[in-house]
């Protein structure tokens, strides 16, 4: 009777188990945190005198989807310190030249245990993690320049740089996040 209570609470225990769910979406929620975040955390450092005047802003970038979010934040970022966004460059006293040379997510997972296996379409095994790691990270890095048709090369920024992270530790059956996204 006691190696069954036993058996029973082990196997209560060890089929709790929790999967990463993955998304159907191009990012998932906490992709597009952490590059949100990273452009927030770029703006910080960046410093322009140009309140009053007219700015058009032109985004460079690899990635297709980041290109308009990140013309957004920055004219949201311009509208906020007094500098008026124009949607065309012949009505705008500067252009903004932006160059994103990364706006990304890299990934990382450990596990150190046995992870659940697949026997059929609706029945796996329990898995047993010991240790397990999954680790985000959002980073954003960019150039600007400020220019005038008429006047040339008014401001070079220095390199916009952001950082964020998501990271979730599982000892055991304990699990412990850190993070700087919301």
């Amino acid at each position: 009777m006691k190696t069954l209570f036993i058996i029973g609470i082990l196997l209560t225990l060890f089929s709790c188990t929790h999967t990463y769910q993955f998304t159907y979406t191009k990012k998932s929620g906490i992709e597009q945190l952490l590059v949100t975040k990273a452009v927030g955390e770029a703006f910080q450092t960046m410093t322009v005198d140009m309140k009053g005047s007219k700015v058009f802003i032109d985004v460079a970038c690899l990635m297709r989807d980041e290109q308009s979010y990140i013309r957004k934040a920055f004219t949201h970022w311009f509208l906020d310190v007094g500098v008026l966004v124009s949607e065309y460059p012949w009505d705008a006293d500067y252009i903004v030249s932006v160059l994103v040379k990364v706006a990304g997510t890299d990934g990382d997972q450990v596990l150190l245990g046995v992870p659940s296996i697949p026997l059929t379409t609706s029945l796996t095994t329990p898995g047993l993690t010991f240790f397990s790691q999954i680790v985000q990270e959002g980073r954003v890095e960019m150039e600007v320049m400020i220019y005038s048709a008429k006047a040339g090369i008014k401001e070079k920024t220095s390199s916009l740089k952001g950082n964020s992270y998501y990271k979730k530790y599982t000892i055991f059956f304990i699990s412990y996040t850190r993070k700087n996204i919301p």
